[in-house]
């Protein structure tokens, strides 16, 4: 397969085999905006067990590039999800992402989120990036019980999505190491943690919003004001939202798509 070349954002949004509505919904929106420009590639990146590939097989289902990542080498964490499909690590399937785009393509940035998070594309576009490496909202801003407790600090929320230039994209492919006891916990702690430990400094950018109403209800906050998206679009400048999924119909509306 062909890639174009001089991609300003390779755009890999994690999924899984299953979230054929969450799919829908991003596809029926965003998602479907991102298919228009030249300058994004997007693409669904998944886990598959069981697989006779070595690493990752890429392909175009429907409309949309999708990465299958192999997951025979991801180890099952132990606890309440212990038994569940989801709970084959992520940081696997974002280290393939990650590979994949470096051996496959020429981009400036890559561009990572959930499959319930809604992306104004064109403020994603026009984002100024100052040649950071590594942009996103940082965790040790999330306030509240549930998140001071050491393990949230200082890395970008994956879920809401960060930016990594390529330098920092091919640190974590680099340093990452399957027989290492890294994080390997959620992705976006991993490569927090990886870039940390190589001097690549995280830039907080509030726009890249992590939170919804359940985190506001456990008595969450944050030391800044911020409005989610499900208000008006004037009112915000938000460039993403996570947990909004069954919401992401009204969002596009409102950010005048």
């Amino acid at each position: 397969m062909v890639f174009r070349k001089n991609i300003k954002i390779a755009l890999g949004v994690l999924t899984y085999v299953d979230n054929h509505l969450r799919q829908k919904e991003c596809l029926d929106t965003w998602l479907g905006e991102a298919l228009k420009h030249e300058e994004i590639l997007p693409v669904f990146y998944l886990g598959l067990e069981d697989i006779i590939f070595e690493r990752y097989f890429f392909s175009k289902v429907g409309e949309i590039n999708t990465l299958f990542c192999n997951l025979s080498r991801a180890e099952v964490p132990t606890g309440k999800r212990g038994k569940s499909p989801h709970s084959k690590p992520n940081y696997i399937k974002t280290y393939y992402f990650l590979k994949w785009a470096i051996e496959n393509i020429e981009f400036d940035y890559i561009f990572k989120c959930d499959d319930d998070t809604y992306v104004d594309i064109n403020k994603l576009l026009s984002y100024d990036f100052q040649n950071r490496d590594y942009v996103g909202f940082n965790m040790k801003y999330c306030i509240g019980d549930r998140f001071n407790k050491g393990k949230w600090l200082n890395y970008a929320s994956g879920g809401a999505g960060y930016f990594l230039s390529k330098k920092a994209a091919s640190i974590v492919v680099e340093e990452f190491d399957f027989s290492k006891d890294i994080i390997k916990t959620s992705e976006d702690a991993t490569v927090g943690q990886i870039l940390s430990r190589n001097s690549i400094k995280l830039h907080n950018e509030p726009r890249l919003f992590p939170a919804c109403k359940r985190f506001f209800d456990k008595g969450g906050r944050f030391p800044f004001d911020i409005k989610p998206m499900t208000i008006s679009h004037d009112e915000n400048n938000l460039i993403t939202s996570h947990f909004v999924s069954g919401m992401m119909k009204d969002i596009h509306k409102m950010c005048n798509y």
